[in-house]
């Protein structure tokens, strides 16, 4: 048969006394290494190890793995934003029969809006009074606090840039005493002033147009440019993030509402 290749015998896993102990000790190394890497089970079992922190026990999380306890809700959020969606969410409930006449608007509907604006100016300069802090962070939010609490923040923008264009325009109102009846409505002419009229950011002058045309004072052509060239409320915080773009958009909503208020000029 030949005498045995010595490769084989080189490969060949020792026996006897001596490698046993040499596995022994080999084996004995690697448990410490094995103790920290897997967590012990705490004395008394799962609810043991999770007694420290609340809701581990009853959940049944793992033993060995690191928790932290959740901050409540309220603190997550931010009592500011909490206070703010209270009382947005009030005043949408009080809206409904306020709308419908059902209730008169002197009784809560007031003091829940002084409340609101209150509260979003206060949201505003704790803020920093930062007209925008979007990033990719706000595309992709972490939980729903996240969610409320910026949500919150922007909503207390847009409603303090609106509040302070309606005082702008009462104390214009009040002072002067224009309030946009006394512009030409009529014809062509109308027609331009309306679609310039729509330039104006808000819908306080807008409205006054409406109350002329229900009056019979104004020309349906005269509305109807108005009515599409106005960009309302939303242009406010627009103006105040992206001037340019709130510009182009302006200017992009005011052509056609002079080519489709003359068209229906010469059509009537």
């Amino acid at each position: 048969m030949g005498a045995p290749r010595r490769g084989a015998a080189a490969h060949a896993p020792a026996q006897g006394p001596a490698a046993d102990h040499r596995r022994a000790e080999r084996l004995r190394d690697r448990r410490p290494r094995d103790r920290a890497a897997t967590p012990r089970a705490a004395p008394g079992g799962p609810s043991a190890a999770g007694a420290g922190v609340p809701g581990v026990a009853a959940a049944g999380l793992p033993v060995g793995s690191r928790l932290i306890a959740r901050e409540p809700a309220l603190h997550a959020i931010g009592v500011v934003p909490v206070l703010l969606w209270l009382a947005l969410g009030a005043g949408a409930t009080v809206s409904v029969p306020v709308t419908f006449q059902l209730l008169h608007p002197s009784n809560l509907y007031l003091v829940l809006g002084l409340a609101g604006t209150g509260i979003a100016v206060l949201a505003f300069v704790r803020g920093g009074c930062r007209l925008a802090d979007d990033d990719l962070r706000e595309a992709r939010p972490a939980s729903m606090a996240h969610v409320l609490r910026h949500g919150g923040h922007e909503v207390a923008f847009v409603t303090v840039w609106v509040a302070a264009a309606y005082l702008a325009w009462s104390l214009l109102s009040h002072t002067t005493g224009f309030d946009g009846s006394q512009l030409p409505v009529l014809g062509l002419a109308g027609v331009v002033v309306g679609a310039l009229v729509g330039l104006v950011p808000g819908c306080a002058i807008q409205i006054v147009f409406t109350g002329l045309f229900l009056a019979g004072g104004m020309p349906l052509p005269t509305l109807v440019a108005n009515m599409v060239s106005q960009d309302g409320d939303a242009l406010l915080p627009l103006m105040a993030l992206e001037h340019r773009a709130a510009l182009l958009a302006t200017v992009l909503t005011t052509i056609p509402a002079l080519v489709v208020g003359s068209a229906l000029f010469l059509l009537l």
